[in-house]
């Protein structure tokens, strides 16, 4: 039972319960909408109805609608730029796992290894966002939004 039924079961409308609580009709509808409330709205709240605040937490919180999570999937179709990102990010981190195997079995000398290791990680950085700036321009370019685009 939220906020909501409360204020029917009394038979009070937004306004009443407004008035009797000393707050205003947004607020209301702010916390009938499933909005948290702030403690001192608890508190008027609560002795409108006459009972503690701890008593409507329990009523409030029994009325949350549970929190819906959007897919993977509904996000990546709604944004592909995530997903061209993603996808590059996995195959750079592919090639440097490789990298690091290769240089791993090869036994070579800890410092040698160290900086083959951090040349390499720059480079791959720097080709790492090379790509993916060439991505943002291209997907810029086809939307009509880049450096380059003709205007009408």
């Amino acid at each position: 039972m939220g906020l909501r039924a409360l204020r029917m079961d009394r038979g009070w409308s937004q306004d009443e319960l407004a008035q009797i609580s000393d707050l205003s009709v947004r607020t209301i509808q702010r916390i009938e909408s499933g909005r948290p409330a702030g403690l001192e709205t608890l508190k008027a709240l609560a002795t409108a109805f006459g009972m503690d605040t701890a008593e409507l937490r329990v009523y409030l919180d029994k009325a949350e609608a549970p929190r819906t999570m959007t897919s993977l999937n509904d996000l990546l179709a709604r944004y592909p730029v995530i997903a061209d990102f993603i996808h590059l990010a996995s195959w750079h981190l592919a090639g440097l796992f490789i990298l690091t195997a290769v240089l791993a079995l090869a036994g070579e000398a800890i410092a040698i290894s160290a900086t083959v290791f951090t040349v390499g990680m720059m480079i791959w950085l720097a080709v790492f966002f090379l790509q993916w700036a060439i991505i943002l321009f291209r997907d810029r370019a086809r939307r009509g939004q880049g450096p380059h685009a003709q205007s009408e």
